[in-house]
């Protein structure tokens, strides 16, 4: 029976981390190329560099085509990284709030993501300066959006997102003080108690997010929020039966429930309009999540996928602004797009290496000790 790895991880949850920053690293990369998005573009503060009648452009836009029936194009490849990145999330979590209180659960969790995080925000402001600089344009970072980054509530004060992927770290901290509140539901397998949990994130999330609330923005991100964690509450219930703490049938139950309850949030909260096919999306993610789980003892260590899934974080972080802007200045400087993708992509993956050998991991470890103390 395969289901853990040295340092305690569990396979096939990790093996879904690299597939997941691999989705959301070639969504972001392979958009640029087809359809530059103007918010990057403005974020880059620099015309873009990519010819659009490049071959190369043309070849994606076809996929992207014989893609959409199916709702897998690339433009919704990031949204599929980003639910198993959430159900993951929910998976794992709950063993780390077992071992420690609720207070030391907290501490880790901050240097588990904080330290990397405003390393990975700093190479992302210096490469907006790099793109103005070559643009020949000003660019003075908000100081106030930046600290609004750095306490992952950007979207309360509805500030700019400098990195493009803020938006869910501002989900996963509220899910981790969810759970800090709810950690005896969470410790003893409650399924009765997550249920109920859901329910009431499901109805906060519908009054939050109605209609005639339209205007309140600030309430609709916490809408959102409050649904999006509902879908994360999915993988704590595959974590009780993990445990032996839920029978299967409870398992199947719980998850339905939630299922539920997240797709009726989901549809009927205004931040939904116009992408309908994401819910498709996280459909999908659901599924691989719960198939690979079914499958969990089959599914061994890879090397290249677990090195992936280990710079997944910093990768994620740095990721969209610094493929975009490395694209984009290799576009400008004469290099061709077909060899532009691959040396962006190096770069990010090279960036997030050292991000992770030299914050990240030494963090996390302090984490965990201060964790075990308190």
């Amino acid at each position: 029976m395969q289901e853990k790895q040295d340092g305690g991880k569990i396979v096939f949850a990790h093996m879904l981390r690299g597939v997941a920053i691999l989705f959301v690293l070639l969504h972001h990369a392979l958009i640029f190329f087809y359809s530059g998005p103007g918010a990057a573009l403005d974020i880059l503060n620099m015309p873009t560099a990519v010819p659009r009648d490049d071959w190369f452009a043309h070849a994606l836009a076809a996929a992207d085509m014989a893609l959409a029936p199916l709702l897998l194009n690339p433009r919704n490849w990031g949204a599929f990284g980003v639910g198993l990145f959430f159900l993951v999330s929910g998976f794992v979590i709950p063993f780390a709030l077992a071992r420690t209180t609720r207070t030391g659960f907290l501490a880790g969790r901050f240097f588990r993501l904080w330290p990397a995080y405003a390393a990975g925000l700093g190479l992302v402001i210096a490469a907006l300066a790099v793109t103005s600089h070559v643009a020949q344009r000003p660019f003075i970072p908000n100081l106030w959006a930046v600290a609004t980054h750095l306490i992952f509530s950007h979207d309360l004060f509805l500030r700019e997102s400098y990195d493009l992927v803020a938006w869910t770290l501002d989900i996963e901290v509220r899910f981790y003080l969810i759970c800090a509140l709810a950690a005896p539901l969470l410790r003893r397998g409650d399924a009765i108690g997550v249920a109920l949990l859901g329910a009431v994130l499901a109805a906060s999330a519908l009054f939050l997010g109605a209609d005639y609330i339209e205007g309140w923005q600030r309430h609709m991100m916490v809408g959102r929020s409050a649904c999006l964690i509902i879908f994360m509450l999915i993988g704590t219930a595959f974590n009780f039966h993990h445990r032996g703490l839920i029978p299967s049938r409870t398992l199947c139950g719980l998850v339905a429930w939630l299922a539920a309850l997240f797709a009726s949030a989901y549809l009927i909260g205004p931040w939904s309009r116009g992408i309908e096919a994401y819910l498709a999306i996280y459909a999908y993610a659901g599924v691989t999540f719960a198939l690979c789980y079914v499958l969990r003892d089959r599914i061994s260590w890879h090397r290249w996928l677990g090195w992936l899934a280990d710079i997944s974080y910093p990768l994620y972080v740095i990721h969209a602004i610094n493929v975009y802007a490395a694209i984009n200045l290799l576009c400008f400087s004469g290099v061709p797009p077909v060899l532009a993708l691959p040396l962006a992509l190096l770069w990010a993956l090279t960036a997030a290496a050292l991000i992770h050998r030299l914050i990240e991991k030494p963090a996390h470890d302090f984490g965990r000790r201060l964790a075990r103390r308190l």
